[in-house]
């Protein structure tokens, strides 16, 4: 009996590591079947990625970027756009085509459809009749082409200072955006009030753009500049509003020059006065310095005067 349970338990010991040997071959194999799956996968997305990498990616992008924006219709512009728009850089010219051709144009003057238009200038003069709506959009070196070019065409003064009112309101919007716009506004201003005093009688007759730059002087507290430009308006009899010459403007002026001069004279005061206390206060530390040394002066001459008094008692009283 004791032979026969030895000979059980070693059949029971042999069936177990039969089975673990079984599991750990049937567990390798599952694992190298899945690396074999996983390098089959990466080898395939490998083939599948196109030459160049991230360049390639890169190109991709910008083709799907480029495919989103669409390119402006140039068939829909009139015939002599590339001629006209001469002077514009490459960006600003499209930006304008774009403009016009986007499908706002029931807020523009312009007629339908573009190519209709056989001259420059009637392009133009519906260009600056949109001026107000296209404005707020149009790059800067756009603009001033088209206004050089259109005041070129024009021989009526009317239409001329026309024109050049609408440029002053462009330069005018952008003085905070751009740093020379409000010195472009300046500058146009005085060519234009020039030109309407050369070409015009001036009585009774409004120039929006001598208010303009009477404006941008007070603005700039140019009281001096916006009071001349009155006085020659007065003395031109130049409206600034229906029946209204310069002359309540001018003394509304008057008062604000009156008030900043004050106020400039009481500043300089407080700044007189500032600059007088500090000098004061030097001139109480110089004196309080000089009476110190002078007591220090005082103290020592003393001292030396006290040392020679001890020094001949000294003396005297050794020779006793």
């Amino acid at each position: 009996m004791p032979i026969l349970s030895v000979v059980y338990d070693l059949t029971d010991y042999t069936a177990v590591m039969a089975v673990c040997i079984v599991l750990t071959v049937v567990l390798a194999g599952i694992i190298v079947a899945m690396a074999v799956l996983n390098y089959v996968r990466s080898g395939a997305r490998q083939s599948e990625t196109p030459a160049g990498g991230d360049e390639a990616d890169e190109e991709d992008e910008g083709e799907t970027a480029a495919s989103v924006t669409p390119a402006v219709d140039r068939s829909l512009l009139p015939a002599f756009f590339d001629t006209l728009c001469e002077g514009m850089s490459a960006e600003s010219r499209e930006k304008f085509a774009t403009l016009i051709t986007s499908g706002e144009t029931q807020k523009l003057r312009y007629r339908t459809p573009l190519t209709s238009y056989e001259t420059e200038k009637d392009f133009l003069k519906d260009t600056f009749l949109s001026f107000s709506v296209l404005g707020g959009e149009l790059p800067t070196d756009a603009a001033e082409t088209l206004f050089t070019k259109y005041v070129g065409m024009l021989k009526s003064a009317a239409a001329i200072t026309r024109i050049n009112n609408k440029m002053v309101r462009f330069y005018f919007a952008r003085r905070t955006k751009e740093a020379d716009a409000l010195d472009k506004c300046v500058k146009l201003c005085k060519k234009d009030i020039a030109f309407n005093f050369n070409k015009f009688d001036a009585p009774g007759r409004k120039i929006p753009s001598l208010k303009r730059l009477i404006l941008i002087y007070t603005a700039q507290k140019k009281y001096a500049e916006a009071l001349n430009l009155c006085d020659e308006a007065i003395s031109r009899e130049v409206l600034e509003r229906k029946d209204e010459g310069y002359e309540d403007r001018k003394a509304r002026l008057l008062g604000k020059k009156r008030r900043e001069d004050e106020k400039a004279a009481e500043k300089a005061a407080r700044e007189a006065a500032r600059a007088e206390a500090r000098e004061e206060a030097k001139r109480r530390r110089a004196a309080a310095r000089a009476a110190a040394r002078e007591e220090e002066k005082k103290r020592r001459a003393q001292e030396r005067e006290a040392q020679k008094v001890n020094g001949g008692e000294s003396a005297n009283g050794g020779a006793v």
